[in-house]
Parts: structure tokens; sequence; C-alpha cells
């Protein structure tokens, strides 16, 4: 997403940021916000995160808590994974977002989580710049923008190095596992093969059929199957 950075009122001097997700990315959202804390140097009050434990006191109206801190924000940044661009309650946010943008009201600033792409990006969001989650440069922009406009002192860069790269390396995780349940999703299985050992009285079998299924993962991490029920949906099993 395009960046229009304004300027902060006088009233303020704290940069008050609101980091849009969605709940399914509640872990990466959660590693974001301790790298705008740590390796940035943002004060603990001034990032408004909805997954964070205690953020929406029991009894207060979540709807309207979350809409007071949008639009009080001086930035809004957009998770937008694959589950952020499916909810309409992050859309919202996002259109929110935007139109104080539009306004001067606040900047915008996204990151796309593969599996989504760019192309993914629709609506409101069409051809708004943005930046890939596991971009080195895009993340480094990220920060300049951000400490150009804080009044407090920042962590060193050797501190910002150090918290990027971590926060690189679980973001490559869990983008791994997005990737994982997507392509485990698409997975269909072909020339299914049986085999019968009736067994004897002397050498009993205890499994009379046998399936043999051949899966190829292409990714770079395991993907561990549990247990589950295989259907092949038609006749004309081979024999193996």
């Amino acid at each position: 997403h395009t960046t229009c950075w304004g300027k902060l009122s006088e009233r303020d001097t704290h940069l008050k940021l609101f980091v849009s997700h969605a709940v399914a990315d509640k872990e990466l959202a959660t590693r974001f916000v301790d790298l705008l804390r740590l390796g940035i140097g943002v004060s603990h009050d001034d990032v408004f995160f909805s997954s964070a434990r205690g953020t929406i006191r029991n009894g207060d109206f979540f709807v309207q808590e979350i809409l007071t801190r949008l639009n009080s924000a001086d930035l809004v940044i957009g998770l937008l994974s694959k589950s952020y661009l499916t909810s309409h309650f992050c859309l919202a946010e996002a259109g929110a977002a935007l139109a104080r943008k539009a306004a001067g009201q606040c900047d915008f600033f996204s990151f796309v989580l593969p599996p989504a792409t760019f192309s993914d990006l629709d609506g409101m969001l069409n051809g708004v710049q943005s930046g890939m989650i596991l971009d080195r440069p895009a993340l480094g922009e990220m920060k300049d923008r951000i400490q150009s406009k804080m009044t407090t002192s920042w962590p060193g860069s050797n501190v910002w190095d150090e918290k990027r790269d971590d926060f690189l390396a679980a973001a490559q995780h869990v983008v791994w596992l997005y990737e994982a349940k997507e392509a485990l999703a698409k997975i269909t299985v072909n020339n299914y093969q049986w085999k019968h050992e009736p067994g004897s009285q002397e050498h009993p079998v205890y499994v009379n059929f046998k399936i043999r299924i051949n899966l190829k993962n292409g990714l770079p991490v395991p993907i561990h199957i549990e247990s589950g029920t295989w259907d092949c949906g038609r006749d004309g099993i081979q024999e193996f």
C-alpha cells in the first residue's frame, strides 16, 4: 500500500500505530508488534493490537473500541494474508484507514503475507502499493518512515538488524505453514492400488486390504499427515 506520511498533531508527540490483522494471523502479528517495539523503539502504549491479551477490557464493546483506536491512529499497518482478504471485518478496517488517509488524517502501510500475492489485492486495495512481509527493504522502509516521525530515541541499527532477522525467521516459518495448508487443500491422489492378503489358519492376517498412496511434497518443510479416511470415489482400483 502507498504511504502518505502526514504531520502529527502538536498536542500529541507520540506516533499512534494500529496493526490491522486477521485473527488467524495472530502468531505472526504478535511477532510483528514485537519488531515494532523492540526493533524500532515504538512505545508499548503507542501500538494497538487487538489480539493482545487485555487490549480490550472485559465489558467494553469490541467494535466500538476498534473504531475508536482506528480513528485515532496516525499510522495503520495492514497485514494482508489470505485470511485478511476474505474477512469482511478486516476489509472494513482497511477501507476506513484508506478513507482517513485520503482525507489526510492518517497514513497507511501494508505487507502481503504469502501465499497471498499482489494480484489478490482487489476492491479498495486494488492498485495500492504494498510490500512483501519477507522483504528486507520493505521492512527497512517501514522502520525509516516510522522513526522519522518519532520524537523519542530508538534502538541502534545493530538492534534493528537482530530483531528484524529474528522476525524474518519466525515469519518464514509461519508462511511455510500457510503454504503447506494451502497445498494440502489442493492435493489429489491418483492411481490407488490395493492388495488382498487372505492369510491362513496358521498365519492369520488382521489387515486384509492395503492401499498404497504416494504423495509428493514440494515444500521446503516436512508435512505431517495424521490419520484420516480415504475414499477412492470410484471403482476399478488397480492391484499391486
